[in-house]
């Protein structure tokens, strides 16, 4: 699932990830500074596992800005499949804090 992030100022201080997982599941999210040529710069990859149905927190360090000048951040974050029984996995919010 990608999560949008639109880039206001220069670069990302810290990301939070409230996620809501499910039983016997494993989530994993990448954090990712894309320049404007399209090559990533840096990247980032939490990985959680739980053996109950938890809702948990995933934080992300900070990462500079392109040094294209230009570009993106992209997270994106592999969920679980639900079956018939189970809870479904899903992210409940995110957050991105920035600075100059």
């Amino acid at each position: 699932m990608l999560c949008p992030i639109t880039r206001d100022l220069k670069r990302i201080t810290s990301l939070q990830v409230r996620l809501s997982v499910t039983t016997n599941a494993s989530t994993f999210c990448a954090l990712r500074t894309i320049r404007s040529d399209r090559s990533i710069q840096a990247q980032q990859g939490l990985f959680t596992a739980f053996v109950a149905p938890t809702n948990t927190q995933l934080t992300f360090a900070g990462q500079a800005a392109p040094s294209t000048g230009a570009g993106i951040y992209t997270l994106e974050c592999e969920l679980p499949q639900a079956f018939p029984g189970s809870f479904a996995a899903g992210i409940l919010m995110y957050r991105v804090v920035e600075s100059d």
